[in-house]
């Protein structure tokens, strides 16, 4: 009995924790479970549709070039092509997240397995998170966290979200258990952590720039703890960096493998000059110049009512009337207007752009986390959105909480302020240049929405909880797993 009883506690804490992870993944799809559903935007039937027609044209090219059997079908008789050319295309989503979203569609491209997916990496990032910078908490204080995160931050609602957005925030926790982490024994936890990095990275354009810039704060966070005496280490400054380089790797191998080219932005909408003629100067700008220059945006400026988000998304804008070689004209012409309308009006520009980030900072709602979408398949290999009745709206429910959740994890930082370690203290700063990337990125290239800060501003409450549970009562006997 007495040889027996050292290893029975462990055994039931590593189950505890497992059950309370699995009640912690079920409580993040709380939304979709409510509404029977994920929640859409209408920009997820465009991931879905690019993802699998990604894989048709793959399989296209591979039957192409593989020898045909003697007894194959005539030429005349084969299916026809039903997935157009990479020059075909007017614009592409991010190519590496449609085709997760593709092998994620089950069931009948719903996307249920998608939502699930992101259920199970919110749950691991948060449980390694908290199992680092509080390796012994009791398991009622757990569950009490667990509780919190699920009720009182919008983790869930971007979990049931069949967009990226997710991986927004999930990229800023994953960054600081890569900076601030041992590098202890389980290199498999570590890899998986270092591999949502490199998902973020290819899953959205407005990724590449947050992580980039959360990249180069990781650093200079290792090098002010070597300044203070902690010591150098050139493999955790490896697991830091090369994550961000393997997703733009992947990012370029897949645009040329596409459109043979070796952009990390293929087919890319022109949002930056959406946002430049919204903010003044890219309007005024085009308004002088067009009669001369003949821009190829001129057409499409003039048919929009020289409005930024309707060039792009409006009845007479670039993704409805543009052919493919007018979008490549766009694009190639983009940032050179951009440059030089900032140029002309610079102090209208800097204004715009600090009070844009400075309000999207702020903003974090769920307006745009609702269920009033349904995927529907209208044609082979062919889905859309379509806006459908809301069986209930629970956002004004849920909104408050995350207004309070958030307020309350902003003060109890607030009150450790004198009490916290350096390894604490640098946690909190590279998860504040998460947040400010975050809102300076979406607020300089794409509209305000609360969207944007809100699939980040979970980690506040999440990191708050880590320091909380470092402070409460440690139990000896308990290990995670």
């Amino acid at each position: 009995m007495t040889a027996a009883t050292p290893h029975a506690t462990p055994r039931r804490s590593r189950l505890q924790v497992a059950l309370l992870m699995a009640v912690l993944a079920l409580a993040l799809l709380w939304p979709a479970m409510v509404e029977r559903r994920p929640s859409y935007f209408f920009d997820s039937a465009s991931y879905l549709t690019t993802g699998v027609k990604s894989f048709v044209v793959a399989r296209q090219r591979l039957d192409a070039k593989l020898p045909r059997p003697v007894t194959a079908a005539p030429a005349a008789t084969a299916p026809k092509a039903i997935a157009k050319a990479p020059d075909q295309v007017v614009s592409i989503r991010a190519v590496a997240y449609s085709l997760f979203a593709a092998l994620t569609a089950a069931p009948d491209g719903q996307m249920v397995v998608l939502i699930i997916v992101n259920a199970l990496v919110v749950t691991l990032l948060i449980w390694e998170f908290w199992r680092i910078r509080a390796p012994h908490p009791p398991p009622l204080d757990l569950a009490l966290a667990a509780l919190f995160v699920a009720s009182a931050t919008s983790a869930p609602w971007f979990v049931c979200y069949a967009m990226p957005d997710i991986l927004a925030g999930a990229a800023i926790l994953a960054m600081l258990i890569l900076t601030f982490a041992p590098l202890h024994h389980d290199r498999f936890i570590r890899a998986g952590v270092a591999a949502v990095v490199m998902l973020a990275v290819m899953a959205h354009a407005s990724h590449l720039p947050i992580i980039g810039l959360l990249v180069i704060a990781s650093v200079a966070e290792l090098l002010f703890e070597a300044w203070r005496g902690r010591g150098w280490s050139w493999r955790r400054l490896a697991w830091v960096v090369l994550p961000f380089f393997a997703g733009i790797g992947v990012i370029i191998g897949l645009s040329f493998a596409g459109f043979g080219s070796t952009s990390v932005v293929p087919k890319r909408l022109p949002f930056a000059l959406a946002r430049s003629i919204t903010d003044g100067p890219g309007k005024w700008y085009l308004e002088a110049t067009c009669p001369d220059r003949h821009w190829a945006v001129c057409p499409f400026f003039e048919a929009t009512g020289k409005r930024g988000p309707p060039l792009i998304f409006a009845k007479g804008g670039l993704i409805k009337t543009a052919t493919p070689a007018q979008m490549d004209a766009v694009r190639a012409e983009e940032m050179t207007i951009v440059r030089a309308a900032t140029a002309a009006y610079p102090g209208v520009q800097i204004r715009a752009t600090a009070t844009n980030m400075l309000r999207q900072f702020f903003r974090f709602g769920l307006e745009d986390n609702g269920f009033d979408f349904v995927i529907v398949k209208t044609g082979v290999n062919e889905w859309r959105a379509r806006r459908t009745t809301e069986p209930v709206d629970l956002r004004r429910f849920a909104e408050p909480m995350v207004t309070i959740g958030v307020g309350l994890a902003a003060l109890y930082i607030l009150s450790l302020a004198r009490r916290l370690s350096p390894v604490e203290a640098g946690t909190l700063r590279l998860m504040l240049a998460g947040l400010v990337a975050n809102a300076a990125v979406t607020g300089a290239l794409s509209a305000l929405t609360g969207r944007y800060q809100s699939r980040v501003i979970w980690v506040v409450p999440v990191v708050a909880l880590a320091l909380w549970l470092a402070r409460r009562r440690p139990v000896p006997a308990f290990r995670t797993i």
